[in-house]
Formats: C-alpha cells, structure tokens, sequence
C-alpha cells in the first residue's frame, strides 16, 4: 500500500470507531494525516474490542451475525478484530499485530476465548493474510513468531488451505525439512480431508526442483559430460521422489483421500513424470 492508501485507510477506521460517516474529499489530491488525539482515541477504542474477545466470559457472545451477510463470513467480533488488527497495523506495524495475535492464541489455549469454531478460524486467517500481505510487499517478518503463530493455526486447522500454503511458502527454503515433514505429516493425520496430503506432496514437489536447480548451478561449471551431469542431478533427488511416492501411497489408503479425483491425477501424472 502506498503512503496516500495507508492514509485513507486510517482515516475510515478512524472514522469508523468514532462512530461518524466517512467523507472522502475528491477535491483533494492528497489525503491529509489522522491527527494524534484522534489516534489515541481510536486506537483505546480497538483495544476494547479486543479484549472483548480475549477476555469474554458469555460463550453466547460474539455469535451474532451481521444482518447483511448472506455467506459465512462470521460473527460481528471478526469484523471487529479485522479492523482491529488492520488499525494496530497502519498506526504501530507488524510488532503490534504479532503482540495481539499472541493474545489470541494465549486466550484460545486457556480456554478464556469462547466463540465458535468458525470465528476462531476466521480470526487466524485474518491474521495470516496481513502476514502474506507484509511478506509481499518486501519486509521482514519474525521467522520464529509466525512460525509459533502457524504452528498452532495447524493444530487447531489442520486442512485449513490458507495456513498450510503460509507454512510452505514460508519454510521454503528452511533446512529444517525434518521438522516440517513431522508438521505436515501431522496435520495430515489430524485432517478428514486430503487437503494436508495434497500440500505435503506440493512440499516435496518444491523441495525437488530446488535440489536440482542448485545442483545444476553448482556444479555446471565442473561438469564435462552429460553422464556425469546426470549422476550428479539423480542422486539426491532419489530421496524426495521416493517421499513423494510414500505420500501419494499413504493418501489415497486413507478414506478422505481414496475418492479424491485430484489426489488421483496428481498421483498419476507423478507416475509419468518419473517413468513409471
């Protein structure tokens, strides 16, 4: 986002937790800045809002749905936390958002957070998206926070798509391979539907092409012949076609994956690829 969006983003939350109507002045080029009394008093008024679900006590709470929404987009207390978080992020950045998903995860642990299922869903991946979003645009993000943060979203949502591809893209390129196998593994073991499978055979899809493509720059230089080229790709990769074999195997005898036509035609198109 740009410095003028991020403006106009403050100031229709602003407005929005001051209760006004939102004016947007087309005469203007640019947008004036939020003034810091009016930041304070927004911000005390988000921080209510998030502790109101840190801290709710009624487990009816939080369960109304808003009137205008026809799909499951969740109770009020998501939006609430939505704007919430997206506020914490403009006024104060990413550190702040890291401290309140914290507080979420800490309420959802001691059992302090009562809503739904789907709200708590809803709420992590609220927060995973603004993680992607500020990964995207190029900033740095605390490896070993997010990785706490996602580890958990895992356990609690092991076939949620948006968490897993999160996890992936963010231990690309990790050399922690063992531990996230373990993860994977057990996400796919907890989930009743082969999203894990399909994502832990994604995994071993990237990890196989890295192999080669760093092995064929490292070694180019040395190489003289194309048999030794190829001795050279093969070797390592043997054991991610192997893993990527063992997966496709242990997924469709499981009884979410066995009817799964996707899961099917991944396996069958691996079986070409590797001449088989």
């Amino acid at each position: 986002m740009s410095s003028e969006e991020n403006k106009r983003a403050l100031q229709i939350l602003t407005a929005f937790a001051e209760g006004a109507k939102f004016q947007s002045s087309a005469s203007n080029s640019s947008t004036t800045d939020v003034s810091a009394v009016r930041l304070l008093k927004s911000r005390r008024i988000y921080q209510k809002f998030h502790r109101g679900i840190t801290e709710t006590t009624d487990a009816s709470q939080g369960k109304r749905e808003l009137p205008d929404c026809n799909i499951a987009s969740g109770s009020l207390a998501v939006h609430l936390e939505a704007c919430s978080v997206l506020f914490e992020y403009l006024s104060t950045g990413i550190q702040g958002v890291l401290s309140m998903c914290n507080d979420i995860i800490s309420g959802i642990s001691l059992d302090q957070v009562h809503l739904p299922e789907m709200d708590i869903e809803l709420i992590l991946s609220c927060y995973i998206r603004l993680f992607r979003f500020h990964c995207t645009h190029g900033r740095t993000l605390p490896l070993k926070d997010t990785r706490n943060i996602v580890h958990f979203a895992l356990e609690k949502f092991p076939d949620n798509p948006e968490f897993l591809l999160f996890y992936i893209q963010r231990e690309s390129k990790s050399v922690l391979t063992g531990e996230i196998r373990r993860i994977l593994d057990k996400a796919a073991q907890q989930a009743s539907t082969p999203v894990p499978w399909i994502f832990a055979i994604y995994y071993e899809q990237l990890r196989a092409k890295s192999l080669v493509s760093v092995i064929e720059c490292n070694d180019l230089s040395a190489l003289v012949s194309q048999e030794s080229r190829a001795a050279v790709t093969s070797l390592p990769v043997t054991g991610v076609v192997h893993r990527q074999c063992s997966l496709f195997e242990r997924a469709i005898s499981c009884p979410s994956g066995r009817l799964c036509v996707a899961l099917w035609r991944m396996f069958m198109q691996f079986e070409v690829c590797t001449g088989n």
